[in-house]
């Protein structure tokens, strides 16, 4: 599926021990979830990850007279079909960074005094087990290598042991291969030694056993992991030994699914990638370095239609490769990963004599280069390191690179006394001096700066990019999200200038994956951006794709990019209307129509109404704050009742029944106007029943806390009328909707709402209503206050049409936050398998809408699913005319090949919709199984674009080919 493999296939039949041995060796290639077995008319399938659980069910069988077969496959790689396999690589990677983790922490307590020479150490051992398993030496080759040991396996058993290989190690490959410092070669100042070498022969030592359960090092065969998951240790043994250190510098490491989609990606754009040079600035353990390395070997396979040899590999790796960082430890690994890549992929894995095998130095070679610059303290783990953003990166790097690309630090810059510190102002200002010239050169405004908006360094490193990228060079990076949903000015300004700077070709927003096992242990979210290092034209427009969060593949590691949901966007579209990427990730083209009439030019909002009319904003309650937190007096507050949360079902607080508030200080207070009555209290969480309100009344004063943000109309001419204007707007879908739809926060990495949401809601003030509308607004606001389940309908009814919103534009509205919402019921809602009702619905509204146009021209519709397979990714409809005033014609039955080729190409491309002209006058729909390609918005979209398209129309007009 896109690219991903779904299942390995042997031929059977399989001996109980000959399977459990199979599947736990392909297992470690991290891959595929299941092995097909094939038998005589049949499939039998079967997961890798095999436990007690998993055996005792009986494996899914494929017969190969089943008509279904076709969809199978297609189930199986998007999780539909039930299956007890869940995840692989995920299992893997856990199971070998615990190893390597464990490893390295007895190596450290048992003395070894730097934790990076216990690093190099446990690196130093699995180059040499890589080696053993991938038949490179062996046994015959003990003498070479350790001289005394008797057995390869045992070649790091003892100090004199580590010492002889070790020495080989420098003498065949690379005095620079993961260093040892002097101290941990000392072993008299080693406490126990006995511990290390044991540590050591544990990572060397294999079984031949079957039937694991779990994977150890005797049972793992590096013959079959792939070399750049083993870089992904690197972020674990950071957080181990250097937390604060790692955290500060945004020490993640980024999974080697995101990174090989982002280097293929870059790699299909390229017109000679086989002569690529290309930098990755901040190369943490090196698993972009590894994907690029891997590519470029194969571009060059492309190019001279020949393998390439062991000369050609090593002079890509020398001349074709460039990573900055600040990290030794993140060197280190990197060095470790392309040195295992290139034996990997070496035609002649066992020369004669092996020190054929010997590598240069790749820091030697600035393939890798340490970028620490005057400012930064490798010591200080408190402070950002400057790095690559530094003016002293030697110029020679300037427009040297056809592609810069990586996963650079997103952690805002502060240190222990926050990002006040003087130490991090200076930081801060000799990286806004140092790219401000690039952004002034690239504008072409002598007065443009660069900002370090909210102290974040990511967009630093697209901006020094440019420089290093050749004109015309390829820009793609892993970033915080916040680039793209930003509504603040600053935030604003900071993504128009990048968007002016660079022509962006594409971008996937991977918001919705946050907190899932896409990307583990990171909960931020991620977007990935690809750009050509030209300043765009005018008409300049990229792909911008948002994949759905979707549990089942998720927790697996696994996403869907969906080509289909592709919208193309122009850049300018993005600077006149900075909320239209949220609004297209978590809505339609029909929603960014919508947001388009909310948040026109010339409307006031909420807040600037409060500020023009009430003089003040409106504001959350009292925090109180810890007990060592700054706390003032609130004499204010004494004589007041005090609320501090709400759950009587009617949105409606009888003050006098409330406790009076005790006299204490607390942490942030509020001004005396915002607890004036009449009050309107929006919770702060919204609540997910849709039936409670979000919003209570308040008609005295009342001290609350800031579980609310409070809306106090004391000083409005007309205090109550207002008070229930807002009562009723806050308990509308209104609030709800425009935070999602252009909030940086809500609906992206948080559930409550932000003051800004608020404040930007766009407010049709009360004056300007009818004397007619005004009374509706009291009676309504009366009916919620004494109703303990809320008049949703109504209430949406009365502000759609205060707003000026059509009928159409309500269902917008309606459709996208039952499926949009960041809430578990929403997101369930949104996955789950349509029913009968809402399909037949959605055909309902597409047959209505086509019809109505068939109308014109004679012709009648028929639309109707066809027999639906539970196992099955997607659901097919069929659209067929015929002239009206006669019989519908007969139409043979769908063939099945169509049907076949059509769900293959849609499972390769990820896609949520497949349309097939399957005849003159029959088209055929499949629409991926999940009700949110089923609301009544998106049978709306599919209308529209069938008769939006000529060929689709002339098939529906019986006109087709």
């Amino acid at each position: 599926m896109a690219g991903r493999p779904v299942l390995y296939v042997v031929r059977g039949p399989l001996s109980v021990e000959s399977l459990e041995a199979t599947c736990h060796l392909l297992a470690q290639r991290g891959a595929a979830d299941h092995l097909g077995i094939v038998e005589p008319g049949i499939l039998r399938v079967v997961p890798l990850l095999r436990n007690a659980t998993s055996r005792k069910k009986p494996s899914m069988v494929w017969h190969a007279n089943d008509r279904t077969s076709h969809e199978r496959l297609p189930g199986l790689a998007f999780g539909i079909m039930d299956s007890p396999a869940s995840g692989t690589a995920k299992c893997l990677h856990d199971e070998l960074v615990n190893l390597l983790t464990n490893a390295t922490t007895k190596i450290v307590a048992a003395g070894v005094e730097l934790p990076e020479d216990a690093l190099s150490l446990v690196g130093r051992a699995l180059f040499l087990r890589f080696l053993i398993d991938r038949h490179i030496i062996g046994q015959p080759d003990v003498d070479y290598v350790c001289p005394g040991a008797g057995n390869i396996m045992y070649a790091m058993s003892s100090p004199e042991h580590i010492g002889a290989t070790s020495e080989w190690l420098n003498t065949t490959f690379n005095g620079n291969l993961l260093p040892l410092s002097s101290k941990s070669l000392l072993w008299s100042r080693v406490s126990n030694t006995k511990t290390v070498c044991e540590e050591l022969t544990k990572i060397l030592l294999k079984s031949e056993g079957t039937g694991q359960l779990r994977f150890d090092w005797a049972s793992l065969d590096f013959g079959h992991i792939p070399v750049g998951l083993l870089s992904q240790v690197y972020e674990k043994w950071c957080h181990v030994f250097s937390r604060k250190k790692a955290i500060l510098n945004s020490v993640w490491y980024t999974p080697r699914s995101i990174a090989e989609y982002l280097v293929g990606e870059v790699f299909y754009g390229l017109e000679e990638p086989h002569s690529a040079k290309i930098l990755d600035p901040a190369v943490g353990a090196g698993v972009f370095l590894v994907a690029v390395y891997r590519e470029l070997v194969a571009a060059r396979w492309r190019h001279d239609r020949s393998r390439p040899d062991r000369n050609v590999l090593r002079d890509i790796l020398y001349n074709q490769l460039s990573g900055f960082d600040v990290n030794e430890a993140s060197l280190r690994l990197t060095a470790l990963a392309l040195y295992l890549t290139a034996l990997e992929l070496d035609p002649e894995p066992h020369p004669d004599p092996l020190t054929r095998l010997k590598f240069k130095d790749l820091r030697e070679e600035g393939v890798l280069q340490d970028v620490c610059g005057p400012l930064d303290d490798v010591s200080c783990a408190e402070l950002p390191m400057v790095g690559s953003l530094g003016p002293h990166i030697d110029p020679r790097h300037k427009g040297a690179y056809d592609v810069v690309l990586g996963n650079p630090p997103w952690t805002a810059w502060t240190s222990a006394t926050g990002s006040s510190d003087e130490r991090v102002k200076k930081r801060r200002a000799l990286v806004e001096d140092t790219i401000t010239p690039i952004v002034s050169a690239r504008l072409d405004e002598h007065d443009a700066r660069f900002d370090m908006v909210d102290f974040a360094p990511d967009l630093a490193f697209c901006w020094r990019a440019m420089e290093w990228a050749r004109p015309g060079g390829t820009l793609a990076f892993a970033l915080h999200t916040r680039l793209l949903f930003r509504q603040s000015e600053p935030g604003i300004d900071a993504r128009n200038k990048l968007f002016g700077a660079v022509s962006i070709s594409g971008i996937l927003n991977g918001a919705a994956l946050a907190q899932t096992n896409v990307w583990p242990s990171h909960e931020a979210p991620f977007c990935l951006l690809f750009a050509t290092n030209n300043c765009p034209l005018p008409s300049d427009g990229f792909h911008f794709v948002s994949p759905v969060v979707d549990d089942t593949l998720n927790s697996q590691g696994h996403l869907r990019v969906d080509a289909s949901a592709s919208r193309i966007v122009y850049q300018h579209q993005v600077k006149q209307q900075p909320w239209l990427l949220k609004t297209l990730y978590r809505g339609t083209p029909l929603d960014a129509e919508v947001m388009g009439r909310l948040m026109r030019p010339g409307h006031s909002s909420l807040g600037k109404y409060f500020i023009e009319i009430l003089g003040r904003k409106p504001s959350r309650g009292y925090v109180e704050g810890a007990e060592r937190s700054i706390k003032r007096d609130a004499v204010h507050l004494h004589e007041l009742r005090d609320l501090k949360s709400h759950n009587d079902p009617i949105p409606f607080v009888d003050v006098a029944q409330l406790k009076k508030f005790k006299p204490r200080k607390v942490n942030t207070g509020r001004s005396p106007e915002v607890f004036r009555g009449p009050l309107v209290l929006l919770f702060e969480a919204p609540r997910h029943d849709r039936g409670l309100a979000r919003a209570i009344l308040c008609k005295e004063d009342v001290a609350f806390n800031h579980v609310f943000f409070g809306f106090s109309t004391a000083t409005h001419r007309s205090p109550q009328l207002f008070a229930d204007y807002l009562l009723v707007l806050l308990n509308s879908s209104m609030v709800l909707y425009v935070a999602l739809m252009r909030s940086l926060q809500f609906g992206a990495d948080r559930k409550r709402f932000d003051q800004s949401d608020l404040l930007a809601l766009p407010l049709w003030p009360i004056e300007s209503l009818s004397r007619e509308m005004q009374q509706r607004v009291r009676r309504l606001a009366k009916r919620v206050i004494a109703s303990p389940c809320l008049p949703e309908e109504d209430i949406d009814a009365l502000i759609g049409e205060i707003y000026g919103l059509s009928h159409w534009d309500m269902e917008v509205v309606r459709d996208t936050l039952s499926v949009s919402l960041p809430f578990k019921t929403a997101k369930d809602l949104a996955q789950a398998r349509p029913t009968g009702e809402q399909i037949s619905a959605f055909m309902a509204r597409v047959k209505d809408l086509i019809g109505q146009v068939l109308s014109h021209v004679d012709r009648d519709l028929e639309v109707v699913v066809l027999p639906p397979n539970n196992s099955s990714p997607w659901i097919f409809l069929s659209l067929r005319t015929w002239k009206r005033g006669v019989p519908p014609p007969h139409m043979p039955e769908i063939p099945s090949d169509l049907l076949r080729h059509s769900i293959g190409i849609a499972t390769d491309s990820g896609a949520s919709q497949i349309i097939v002209t399957e005849s003159r006058c029959r088209l055929i729909v499949g629409i991926f199984a999940q009700y949110r390609y089923w609301t009544l918005t998106q049978g709306r979209l599919l209308a529209l674009e069938l008769l939006g398209n000529p060929t689709y129309e002339e098939s529906l007009r019986g006109e087709g080919k």
